[in-house]
């Protein structure tokens, strides 16, 4: 079992929900002392591998959040069966991740999925496909910008890009979803750079920091086929059923999002009426699995032409 379904596993157990009471959870685990000290160490585990209750001792000057992930983190290490050092000592960086072991590696992972639950984040992407309720929902998770942002991009379809400024640092910090391309153009700072090429942008408190966040939009437009949408959508029914699930018809779930993704398209390309299309339908879990379809695929860019036809004969310009 990894660490992430191990604390998976913890989270269906004792019905965790954000704010989590981590720090109660590691109380009735190991005997807790906040301490002051001036190391980089945020906490310390010892004990492990010895009968009896373990000791974890955590860094009283350190910010709440960030004391948050740390009690989270140890009651990582007190709960992964494979962690059985004596002595374990944690800096909590998120920002070296890659430079970390492979324990504290996994002891992250497991806190972040505690702290922001695998089931409270895929219902939080799923029910709304508004930036700003995203970053709220993890918002109310109470963790750091930092953190919650590498949380939140997990679950987003490729196509968003967020920048965090940190302390004195000259340049953002970049978290992008799966296969979203960061392209920064020649001369401009990264945030003017992301705003220039991204379709929508915005910009967020989260917990004290501001996150700017940008939505990309692959602009690009294949060559149209010969058959017509209602044909393409025929196929489809007849290939996965009426129902995508009991209570919604393929037929009308399909066409439910187009009519009301496309509805106001005014100054949009064809290319990024394709693209807005593709990233609601990868935020649907119903039809998200049709993507891989290329029967879907040409459905929606025959669509997207038609209704570019039927707006050109009503005299409505893209």
């Amino acid at each position: 079992m990894s660490s992430r379904k191990l604390a998976d596993t913890l989270v269906e157990r004792y019905d965790l929900t954000p704010p989590v009471d981590v720090l109660a959870l590691l109380e009735g685990v190991a005997d807790v002392e906040h301490l002051v000290w001036e190391q980089s160490v945020d906490g310390l585990v010892l004990g492990l591998s010895h009968p009896g209750r373990p000791r974890a001792f955590l860094r009283m000057n350190q910010p709440s959040r960030r004391k948050r992930f740390t009690a989270a983190h140890e009651w990582g290490h007190i709960s992964i069966p494979w962690h059985t050092e004596s002595l374990e000592s944690c800096h909590i960086d998120n920002s070296a991740y890659s430079a970390l072991g492979v324990r504290e590696r996994e002891a992250n992972e497991f806190a972040s999925r505690v702290l922001m639950p695998d089931r409270y984040m895929k219902r939080l992407v799923t029910e709304s496909l508004n930036v700003a309720d995203w970053l709220q929902g993890v918002a109310y998770c109470d963790v750091s910008a930092h953190a919650g942002l590498i949380s939140l991009v997990d679950y987003l379809p490729s196509g968003y890009t967020f920048a965090l400024h940190q302390g004195d640092a000259l340049s953002p910090k970049l978290f992008r979803s799966s296969g979203t391309p960061i392209v920064l153009s020649g001369g401009r700072k990264p945030v003017e750079s992301l705003v220039a090429s991204s379709f929508r942008s915005g910009k967020i408190d989260l917990n004290g920091k501001q996150v700017w966040w940008f939505q990309h939009i692959d602009t690009s437009l294949p060559p149209r086929g010969s058959a017509s949408s209602a044909q393409l959508l025929a196929e489809i029914v007849s290939r996965y059923g009426r129902e995508l699930r009991p209570g919604r018809p393929t037929d009308k779930a399909i066409n439910s999002v187009i009519g009301g993704k496309l509805g106001r398209r005014d100054r949009m390309s064809l290319g990024q009426m394709l693209g807005v299309l593709k990233l609601h339908m990868q935020s649907d879990p119903d039809l998200q699995p049709l993507l891989a379809d290329p029967t879907f695929e040409e459905l929606l860019l025959v669509r997207v032409y038609e209704i570019a036809e039927k707006d050109k004969a009503n005299g409505r310009s893209q």
